[in-house]
């Protein structure tokens, strides 16, 4: 251990008497790493901490082979069913524009697949949604006219109460009338 911390002094001492500049970890290393470090935490359970930093590759190394990778990851991330950060919208535009962007990349013929798989998959589930809102519509015009039925029945036993009522009206009226021309009878026989 102690040669490592000697070796390590060592070579910055003489690094800087070089005249040398420091120069920074190489942009595609640090990516390389990030990506390495997003994989890990996926590993690990911490989809969102994978998420972030496989963005951060996305944004500030766009250009390079490290964030089609990063792009690959996190839409596969986005399409797992069991992840927790599951967004099958997402992910198929991150495909999407992994194929745009980094169309030669080695992840292109999987991404291609797994974007024509979501493509489908969101497909099914708007008409699933435009379906269930048709249902709910045919069920609000069966609850509709349930209670038309409702109101026609009840419309028909009043008309039909209303019926007996002047069906009754009519007998009476009837025997009133044949008393009527009974009374008359009698009355034109007692005539002189």
């Amino acid at each position: 251990m102690n040669r490592r911390v000697c070796f390590l002094g060592l070579a910055l001492f003489l690094s800087a008497c070089s005249g040398t500049s420091w120069r920074p970890v190489p942009g595609w290393f640090q990516a390389r790493q990030l990506v390495g470090e997003g994989d890990a935490r996926a590993r690990g359970g911490d989809h969102a901490g994978a998420r972030a930093l496989y963005q951060h590759v996305i944004q500030e190394h766009p250009s390079s082979a490290w964030a089609a990778l990063a792009l690959f990851r996190l839409a596969l991330l986005q399409a797992t069913a069991e992840s927790p950060i599951r967004d099958y919208r997402q992910a198929y535009h991150h495909f999407d524009r992994l194929l745009i962007e980094h169309g030669e990349s080695p992840q292109a013929g999987e991404a291609r697949r797994w974007r024509d798989t979501l493509g489908q998959l969101l497909a099914l589930e708007a008409e699933i949604r435009r379906m269930g809102q048709n249902l709910e519509q045919l069920q609000l015009i069966e609850t509709e006219r349930e209670a038309d039925m409702i109101r026609l029945k009840q419309e028909l036993e009043r008309l039909t109460k209303h019926a007996i009522g002047l069906e009754r009206e009519a007998a009476r009226t009837r025997r009133d009338l044949e008393r009527l021309k009974k009374i008359d009878a009698d009355l034109e026989q007692r005539r002189p």
